[in-house]
């Protein structure tokens, strides 16, 4: 606004004797962002055991896989997509130094399949002797030449295709994955390959 000019009264207007200007503060927005914080909470507060259990099997990269597991979980992303959706999270926030780009994630993504024994581990640390397993097979179609789990089998749809074929064993007590093993895709039967599991 400008100079106050005076007053109006039902005698009529009356000019302000010492015009002055109205001063209007203009707040600072620029250091101010809008960021996602519900799934960003969710994972680092209410998901405080596997956090813990992360922290512990994979003390050095427990901060990638959970900024991993916003991406797919929330957004269902391409690793191109995810350093995006990473820094317009909270999570960029309370991980400020992470290096989450595109090259870092295609190489921890490598080193992660790779450690086999230590995520093996970690999923067995969610579960309890004795407890209800449940088994889920799925499908994953591929047409890649470089994969040598790839074969041709019947998928879910009754189809036969290229694939190779994912089996989790899931904890009935916790609700959560207890083992997992990549199979290739002309196998079904998924007894034998439990058996086996457990015993390693």
């Amino acid at each position: 606004s400008g100079k106050i000019l005076g007053s109006i009264t039902p005698e009529g207007f009356f000019p302000s004797r010492t015009p002055k200007v109205r001063s209007v503060s203009t707040p600072d927005f620029s250091r101010v962002a809008v960021k996602e914080y519900g799934v960003s909470c969710f994972l680092l507060r209410h998901l405080a055991d596997i956090r813990a259990a992360l922290e512990s099997f994979f003390p050095q990269s427990w901060q990638f896989l959970l900024a991993l597991t916003y991406n797919r979980l929330l957004f269902q992303s391409p690793i191109n997509q995810m350093p995006f959706h990473f820094s317009h999270s909270f999570l960029s926030e309370e991980f400020p130094s992470l290096p989450f780009t595109e090259k870092n994630i295609s190489l921890f993504l490598r080193d992660l399949g790779r450690d086999r024994p230590k995520a093996v581990a970690f999923m067995r640390s969610l579960s309890m002797p004795g407890q209800h397993i449940l088994l889920d097979m799925t499908d994953i179609p591929s047409k890649s030449s470089h994969i040598a789990l790839c074969k041709e089998g019947y998928n879910r749809h009754t189809h036969f295709a290229s694939q190779f074929n994912l089996l989790y064993a899931y904890s009935l007590e916790n609700q959560a994955p207890a083992f997992f093993r990549l199979l290739p895709g002309n196998i079904r039967e998924v007894e034998n390959e439990l058996r086996r599991a457990w015993l390693l």
